[in-house]
């Protein structure tokens, strides 16, 4: 199934809406609903714009933290290069199977225990590695692995500030409440009928940004997925996409990727089933 971003929601969300205006009568009802439509509208304001501030600032902080991530891993990898090809080429390799694991995933849903053996497996190649000189640089190793270790850590504690069932049940409540009043209080005139499809649509879009910030998906895209496919890049690899997050929309391969790497494999399994795709 697709994920749909909030945009798409939002366009399906007015056709649906502009189809039920015309097509359901007007009702003819003695009581009127001004008062449930101005106490729920002013609950779920308040709901939604702090859920949508908290959520924003997870999103922002777990987008610095992937940013920093890459950037470290990238540095690690340079500065492997000063211990020769046979190191780079272990590194490289444990680079790889790191990103694997970890894009296995999705950063909402962040693979901590998943990729923890692959990240591991670096700390494993850098304390095997036979020549420790020049010491600064062999320094510069050991704290560009702790900054990534800092970056995935608190990326995992992070994500996993997310909404309980139950405040999405009370979002979803006056929601339910505020479109029904709109459609109860409708008039037949077409300033009437334009009011209840935007108001209704605009409900709409704000549930589906609060459910895609929660999932880290604002925009549509994962999250700074550019960044570490960048890094695979620079080291000579071929960029890695698994086929769930394909066919789901949320992994996009951009037009100007003309060879790429697909994993076919379960998500978090230990064997990797990896075939390259030429465009």
């Amino acid at each position: 199934m697709r994920y749909v971003n909030a945009i798409k929601g939002a366009t399906v969300g007015l056709i649906g809406l502009t189809a039920l205006t015309v097509w359901v009568p007007i009702p003819t009802l003695p009581i009127r609903f001004d008062s449930i439509l101005t106490i729920s509208t002013f609950l779920f304001a308040i709901l939604a714009g702090f859920y949508t501030s908290r959520l924003g600032s997870r999103y922002d902080s777990i987008r610095q933290l992937v940013a920093v991530e890459d950037a470290s891993i990238f540095c690690f990898y340079q500065t492997a290069k000063i211990f020769g090809p046979v190191f780079t080429k272990k590194v490289r390799d444990a680079i790889d199977r790191y990103y694997i694991a970890s894009y296995d995933h999705t950063l909402s849903d962040y693979a901590y225990k998943d990729s923890a053996p692959y990240y591991s497996k670096l700390w494993d190649v850098t304390r095997d590695l036979p020549h420790k000189d020049p010491s600064s640089a062999y320094q510069m190793l050991i704290t560009h692995l702790t900054d990534i270790e800092k970056s995935r850590n608190t990326s995992a504690a992070t994500s996993k500030e997310r909404l309980g069932w139950g405040e999405w049940a009370i979002l979803l409540i006056l929601a339910t409440i505020i479109l029904s009043s709109l459609f109860l209080m409708r008039e037949p005139a077409l300033y009437s009928w334009v009011v209840t499809i935007l108001f209704g649509t605009a409900l709409i879009l704000v549930l589906l940004i609060i459910r895609d910030l929660q999932n880290l998906m604002f925009g549509g895209g994962s999250l700074l997925e550019e960044s570490g496919q960048e890094v695979l890049e620079f080291m000579g690899l071929e960029r890695y996409y698994h086929e769930h997050f394909l066919k789901a929309g949320i992994s996009v391969v951009p037009p100007f990727v003309k060879t790429y790497r697909v994993g076919y494999h379960k998500r978090g399994a230990t064997k990797f089933k990896i075939k390259t795709v030429k465009r």
